[in-house]
């Protein structure tokens, strides 16, 4: 049995890269997305399997994967989520050495897979490799890490998930079957984060690359508009934190440091019902809070370095 997918079958063994791409109502997306992964270093084998999470008659993009030789496609005629597809991708391509999860709605740049894989040769005790990127909103494009480098650790991920979209990461495929993921989470949105913790959790930091080599597109229908974010996270953290050996002051933190966030939303946006929530939040655990303001402070002054 495999983390509750029950008996699957891997597919061809032996290859370097296995590509997860989840899809729902994705079709007029998966095309683009499809091309950057041909476009990758032929140097570098991968298996790229397609699975279509229960998107309805008229939106199913089977004929698109088919376009692309060597794509496997699996189709489910009932939505999972996002993070069950990726989990059950991963059991599929159990023999690659690397997994790498793309977005329906991302383009990898040509030498995504090169730097990455480059980066994870070079440091065998990392357990992932996390390259910038490019956002692209309907307000302009703009570099995602713009100053300074972003700490890709157990210790900075847990206050806050600073890596937006799975498709600026590779992954080693020996921390993700240590970190034993359970492919449901009870609420989803925060399944990124729960991702990273996991990795990271396994033993060593991240290895960053400071090059653009993904282009994530921003749009009303991505999946981040469609979740409680926080509900999640919260999910993430009394689930998840024990499991990762983090302690209740990290569970604390967290809380403290959405307080923060709340009460930073509350003055730009200028909504009193926030300030008061965050206020509230913040006396509760006064102690919590402090430490979030430490901890964004010692964030900013390390990403000015």
């Amino acid at each position: 049995m495999a983390r509750g997918f029950g008996v699957v079958v891997p597919v061809d063994a032996g290859r370097d890269v296995g590509i997860v791409i989840p899809v729902y109502r994705g079709r007029r997306f998966l095309g683009e997305a499809l091309a950057s992964v041909a476009a990758q270093s032929a140097t570098i084998s991968r298996d790229v399997l397609v699975v279509e999470d229960g998107s309805p008659e008229g939106d199913t993009a089977a004929d698109i994967a088919a376009a692309y030789p060597g794509v496997r496609y699996e189709y489910w005629a009932d939505n999972r989520g996002v993070f069950y597809a990726r989990c059950y991708g991963a059991t599929r391509l159990a023999s690659t050495r690397y997994l790498a999860f793309l977005d329906q709605d991302d383009v990898w740049r040509p030498e995504f897979l090169t730097r990455t894989v480059e980066a994870l040769e070079h440091r065998p005790d990392a357990p992932m490799a996390v390259a910038n990127a490019e956002m692209r909103t309907a307000s302009g494009a703009y570099t995602l890490y713009r100053v300074g480098t972003p700490e890709i650790t157990l210790d900075a991920l847990k206050w806050r998930n600073t890596i937006t979209t799975p498709g600026q990461v590779l992954a080693r495929r020996t921390a993700f079957d240590a970190a034993r993921l359970e492919p449901v989470l009870s609420s989803p949105g925060a399944d990124d984060w729960l991702l990273w913790l996991a990795l990271l959790a396994v033993g060593g930091d991240g290895v960053y690359i400071p090059e653009v080599l993904l282009d994530y597109r921003e749009h009303e229908g991505g999946a981040h508009n469609r979740v409680d974010m926080r509900r999640s996270e919260r999910a993430v953290v009394s689930s998840w934190f024990p499991r990762f050996g983090l302690s209740s002051w990290d569970a604390r933190c967290y809380g403290g440091r959405v307080a923060l966030d709340l009460l930073r939303e509350a003055r730009l946006e200028r909504q009193p019902q926030t300030a008061l929530l965050g206020a509230v939040r913040a006396l509760r655990d006064p102690a919590a809070f402090l430490a979030a303001v430490r901890e964004r402070r010692r964030r900013l002054t390390y990403r000015r370095v």
